[in-house]
């Protein structure tokens, strides 16, 4: 599937094997949030180099940073700090030449993610808002896109999306539907990681939809599955469930004395609720992925939202569990459903598992530990079974928490606005 072409851009002298890269990063790039159409992007290497269809040094460097940190390999690793530096070269090139800016975006958030997996998060902050406002500067956060009536694809393979947005700022108009494709995923991307910057950080957001402020309101829509536009896309419904996690551990962090707490409460809970109702199931694969198997029935881009819907809710309700028993009901359920995810993930490989689950992992122990709290004040014996099984699960879940943070070389335990 991959070109057997060797050498790297800018780095023929490290004598590492293109192939190899480019497949631990298809294998990977999920978890960077990247998506592209990847036949259209392999073919794209072939193309003389300088082509504006040719994908930009600066993304190809970040790109093989990525696969490096995911080879999990010592002969790849001690380059890192090479892929890193012309990563960082590369978008400034980029950006000041006008050439590709596209690749320089998506390459910037490769960048921060790299950056927050390795734990170094105020630098990924710093990097994440700086990519925030060179989307906002080109334009993406405004995308104006409908899906067509005609649900049948175009023969030249195109995705059924139509543009009906205004021209770009400083990209050129899309030539297809599948550039207008990526582009809106782009966008994506870099709202993605933004929040990953406020999740590691506590700190504000770069990207806010300002209703007031027409030039930062956001019209993008949300992203479409790349191949198929019927039903809603994993990546969209995840980012729908990120941007609920992050309302509700602000509303956490600020606490029920606000005024207009009881408001925003009902209304996360109304969205949430309507959320899960389409999250697919664990077992969902969409076209492209390998389909789940007997052995391993959850799918693995799954298991992301799924926890954070779970996640979400025991960020909404630990709020009120003090004093609203419903609320402690619904937070200690939603533990025990990370607890379930997590029973059906124990032989899984967690190189693909993002490090945003080792956060819901850590609601979910927390909130076992706070039970077991409870349990124990009440010196019932009839409990001690209960606190025992509590306390297992306190431990599984703080163990896989441990496990992603020690792949991601992410230091002590994982933070979160709110906490």
């Amino acid at each position: 599937m991959v070109p057997a072409k060797s050498g790297l851009v800018g780095s023929s002298f490290i004598g590492i094997d293109q192939r190899t890269m480019l497949t631990v990063f298809t294998g990977h790039r999920h978890q960077a949030h990247f998506e592209f159409n990847i036949d259209r992007f392999l073919r794209s290497l072939s193309l003389p180099r300088g082509s504006p269809d040719r994908p930009h040094p600066c993304l190809m460097n970040a790109i093989y940073l990525f696969a490096s940190h995911f080879s999990r390999s010592s002969h790849l690793s001690v380059h890192d700090g090479i892929f890193l530096a012309r990563s960082r070269a590369g978008i400034t090139a980029a950006l000041q030449t006008k050439d590709r800016i596209l690749h320089a975006i998506q390459a910037a958030c490769i960048v921060s993610f790299y950056l927050f997996f390795k734990g170094k998060v105020l630098e990924g902050y710093w990097m994440s808002g700086a990519t925030c406002r060179m989307a906002i500067a080109c334009g993406l956060h405004q995308i104006k896109a409908a899906v067509s009536s005609d649900l049948a694809a175009p023969s030249t393979g195109a995705s059924p999306i139509v543009n009906t947005g205004t021209k770009m700022i400083v990209l050129p108009e899309p030539k297809n539907n599948i550039e207008l494709g990526e582009r809106i995923h782009t966008f994506w991307q870099v709202w993605c990681v933004d929040k990953y910057g406020v999740l590691s950080t506590g700190f504000a957001p770069s990207l806010v939809d300002t209703p007031d402020i027409p030039l930062l309101k956001i019209k993008t829509c949300w992203p479409p599955a790349m191949r198929a536009f019927i039903n809603e896309s994993i990546s969209s419904i995840q980012y729908k469930v990120m941007e609920l996690w992050v309302r509700a551990a602000n509303l956490r962090r600020q606490g029920p004395s606000r005024s207009d707490f009881p408001k925003h409460f009902r209304e996360i809970e109304a969205a949430l609720t309507r959320v899960e109702r389409m999250i697919p199931p664990l077992s969902y694969y969409e076209d492209g992925d390998t389909p789940p198997t007997e052995s391993m029935p959850i799918h693995t881009r799954m298991i992301l939202p799924h926890a954070m819907i779970h996640a979400t809710k025991i960020n909404l309700h630990t709020t009120l569990s003090n004093h609203d028993s419903r609320s402690y009901d619904k937070a200690l359920a939603a533990a025990n459903e990370i607890m379930n995810i997590l029973e059906g993930i124990t032989h899984y490989d967690f190189n693909y598992l993002e490090v945003v689950l080792a956060v819901c992992f850590k609601h979910a122990s927390e909130t076992f530990m706070s039970h077991i709290e409870r349990l124990q004040r009440r010196n019932d014996p009839d409990h001690i079974q209960a606190i025992q099984t509590y306390q297992n699960q306190a431990d599984a879940t703080t163990m896989a928490m441990k496990r992603i943070c020690h792949l991601y070389a992410a230091t002590g335990e994982p933070h979160i606005a709110g906490h």
